[in-house]
């Protein structure tokens, strides 16, 4: 059985590069894309088995944030593995991630190879 994936990426053009890229290399994945908080939420109402949840923290001006929308995710899909991405990770933001019980903050561009990494091993 495959395991589920949910990518949530607001930025088209990188949702499409991450399609691509994520197929490639991670073959034991099944990937759904949202472009938003929204879209991601109507999505997990009919999954009963996501395995991981890879968000943007930023999702966009007045949007959900990756962190809360994980905590809503996370209700519905406990067992859920959470990998927040960014273009800015810092220790502040690190540090919020671990405080909300989420391990994986990783950044988005830099760090696409560790997050592909931490898909084949979840």
């Amino acid at each position: 059985m495959r395991k589920i994936a949910l990518i949530v990426e607001n930025n088209p053009l990188f949702r499409r590069f991450l399609e691509d890229i994520l197929r490639q290399n991670c073959p034991a994945y099944d990937f759904i894309f949202a472009e938003s908080a929204g879209s991601a939420m109507q999505i997990t109402e009919q999954l009963s088995d996501l395995r991981v949840l890879v968000s943007d923290h930023n999702l966009g001006a007045g949007q959900t944030n990756g962190f809360e929308l994980a905590e809503q995710i996370k209700t519905r899909h406990p067992q859920v593995q959470i990998i927040i991405i960014s273009s800015s990770v810092d220790e502040a933001l690190s540090a919020e991630a671990k405080q909300r019980g989420i391990l994986h903050c990783v950044p988005k561009f830099n760090g696409l190879y560790e997050w592909i990494s931490l898909l084949n091993i979840l």
